[in-house]
């Protein structure tokens, strides 16, 4: 089984080229920074005979003792056929390289658009903004109080503009002081956020919004393949009634539709107040799956499956 399946890290950045399906997060670029700020090993496996390539982290505080398919963003089965893997085959992968390499799959994240047939898993729910119809076009597609809310930053004179470096710490602090406050699960490494301020290719944007010199809303995105990933986002609560984000999330779609790119994932929110401000931008609603330790877990569900039918048989 293990001969089925090759390292081919040295190749990926060629490669990824030929594979669909593939968003900032399947990057060499990206696995190399998280492997830089949380330890760990960015690798990609190929099976010679599906033509598959699965990114994963290897150790690291964010797959300890294992494996992740998904560390930071999605992970999932890449192929050049389909931008879609069927789940149980992207398990069944997973299975595969565990065995390959002798360390549990710790976690498996989908891309946008798998559909929910995860043998286990959490599904969710986020939004694919479309890049490629005109500035009006998406303009008019906004909900009215999206459209409110930009003029309404404007009169009040915000400005946004594109962060660098120097203003790497004041983007954290927000960010962090956000995190905090909507309960979220971590909060985003200074390390990671700085690294991203500091790129100069193209992959990172982060935009922020400006009230004079005082910046209320700062924007984090991730683009490759003319796919953008929304990864951090911050704002300051006490100007919370201009409504920075709205002016900043605006202006960062602009800049990524004037570039090229094709859509925007908006991504996911536990927070209903974040989900709300998502849903009025016209996205399109796409499904991406979690699973924790999934063939550990899925080998449960089908063993109970059998003992049910063993069951009712006997009745």
């Amino acid at each position: 089984m293990g001969e089925s399946w090759r390292d081919v890290t040295h190749a990926w950045d060629a490669l990824v080229a030929e594979t669909t399906g593939t968003w900032p997060y399947h990057t060499a670029t990206w696995g190399g920074l998280v492997a830089d700020v949380f330890g760990g090993e960015f690798r990609v496996l190929r099976h010679s005979r599906c033509g598959w390539h699965v990114p994963i982290m290897l150790g690291g505080s964010l797959a300890a003792g294992g494996f992740a398919c998904g560390h930071i963003g999605y992970g999932g089965v890449l192929a050049a056929e389909t931008p879609h893997v069927p789940l149980h085959d992207q398990i069944s992968a997973a299975a595969e390289i565990e065995a390959h390499l002798g360390v549990p799959c710790t976690r498996l994240v989908t891309t946008p658009g798998t559909p929910a047939d995860a043998a286990t898993g959490d599904s969710r729910q986020t939004l694919l903004v479309d890049l490629t119809i005109t500035a009006e076009a998406r303009w008019t597609a906004y909900a009215g109080s999206v459209r409110t809310a930009v003029r309404k930053c404007r009169r009040e004179g915000l400005l946004t503009r594109l962060l660098g470096p120097s203003d790497a710490a004041a983007a954290v602090r927000l960010i962090h002081t956000t995190q905090l406050r909507v309960g979220a699960t971590y909060q985003a490494p200074e390390h990671l956020i700085d690294r991203l301020a500091r790129d100069t290719s193209g992959f990172s944007l982060l935009v922020g919004c400006f009230q004079r010199d005082r910046l209320l809303s700062v924007g984090v995105f991730l683009r490759a393949f003319g796919r953008v990933a929304y990864l951090f986002n911050g704002w300051d609560p006490e100007c919370s009634r201009l409504g920075a984000n709205y002016l900043m999330l605006h202006d960062a779609v602009e800049r990524c539709g004037e570039q090229g790119d094709h859509v925007m994932d908006l991504g996911f929110s536990h927070a209903p107040g974040l989900r709300a401000f998502k849903e009025r931008w016209n996205g399109r609603p796409a499904t991406l799956t979690v699973a924790e330790q999934p063939v550990a877990h899925a080998s449960i569900k089908t063993t109970r499956q059998h003992q049910d039918k063993r069951s009712v048989t006997a009745q």
